[in-house]
């Protein structure tokens, strides 16, 4: 038998290998790209539920620093502590050598909701600007304080964020959707105006 020239072209056998590593590769890149998106959006979660409980924290602090004198009126989940300040002076600063506290100038931390809110008692309810998301996806909860001096409190602020990003447990190997939650601590000794 005589065989003519081989025409151009790839076999079926060639091809099918082709499609075989290009399925293969497709896959892993697949593979890559989800576990990163996961992997983002954890830490992006966990991030915001940080950075929410740093900001109430750092409210609560930066009153308290500036206070007279504090009563905690509930210890909590949903704690509440009421600050006052010093007398105001005719300049509108601190008069520090007064030494009963101004039973006007006072502000009340509590918390609704999930919401942190800062009350003024001429004022009407303020929340403490930390992020809002749908659904009331983000926010505080749980708010604690305790005393064991008049010179000292210690605040817990746990904030978390509800969005239930899809986690594997290290463990079971099983897909949850758990909030990213963070608990912060900070006990504060000094008070400037006492």
């Amino acid at each position: 038998m005589k065989h003519g020239k081989s025409r151009p072209g790839f076999t079926v056998l060639e091809i099918m290998v082709a499609a075989g590593i290009f399925s293969l590769i497709f896959l892993g890149g697949y593979t890559m790209l989800s576990t990163a998106s996961h992997s983002f959006d954890r830490n992006a979660a966990q991030s915001n539920a940080d950075t929410d409980a740093v900001l109430g924290m750092q409210h609560i602090i930066s009153d308290l620093r500036e206070a007279k004198s504090f009563t905690i009126a509930d210890d909590g989940p949903e704690g509440r502590i009421v600050i006052t300040f010093p007398v105001l002076n005719a300049d509108g600063n601190y008069d520090r050598y007064i030494p009963d506290p101004d039973p006007d100038n006072q502000v009340t931390y509590y918390l609704q909701n999930r919401t942190l809110y800062r009350l003024k008692p001429s004022e009407s309810p303020n929340p403490v600007p930390i992020r809002w998301g749908q659904n009331n996806e983000y926010g505080v909860e749980e708010l604690h304080f305790v005393s064991d001096s008049p010179l000292s409190v210690k605040i817990t602020v746990k904030a978390s964020v509800r969005r239930h990003i899809p986690t594997r447990d290290p463990v079971t190997g099983n897909w949850d959707r758990l909030p990213k939650t963070t608990e912060l601590t900070q006990r504060l000794v000094y008070l400037r105006n006492w």
